[in-house]
């Protein structure tokens, strides 16, 4: 199974940021509703995001790069349960996990919804 984001096509490697809450490096993906999403910088046999590409910056809007703050942005692939039970990490690639199941204070970020 090769899947978009595979070694294979990845030019380079994420740049580490810090998690404002918690301080554990994390970096970012730009979700197929083009929401930014904080992962794990560490790769996690537990993950199921895939990292793709590198986001190019005319890729985004304005309003995206500006909410970002000028951070480096990649291109993720959530695998479904079907897609991840058949993954092999030295086959097809590391798994990444996203930061919102590890964070100890992601309550901190959560919208309230009325």
């Amino acid at each position: 199974m090769t899947m978009f984001g595979s070694p294979s096509n990845r030019q380079a490697e994420p740049t580490m940021t810090w998690c404002d809450a918690c301080r554990r490096p994390v970096f970012w993906t730009l979700t197929k509703n083009r929401k930014r999403r904080p992962v794990d910088y560490h790769p996690n046999p537990e993950g199921n995001i895939v990292l793709g590409d590198r986001v190019e910056p005319g890729e985004l809007t304005r309003q995206e790069w500006a909410a970002g703050r000028g951070r480096e942005v990649w291109h993720e692939t959530v695998l479904t349960k079907g897609e991840r039970a058949g993954w092999i990490v030295d086959r097809d690639g590391p798994l990444y996990m996203p930061h919102h199941a590890t964070c100890p204070h992601v309550d901190k970020f959560r919208r309230n919804t009325p």
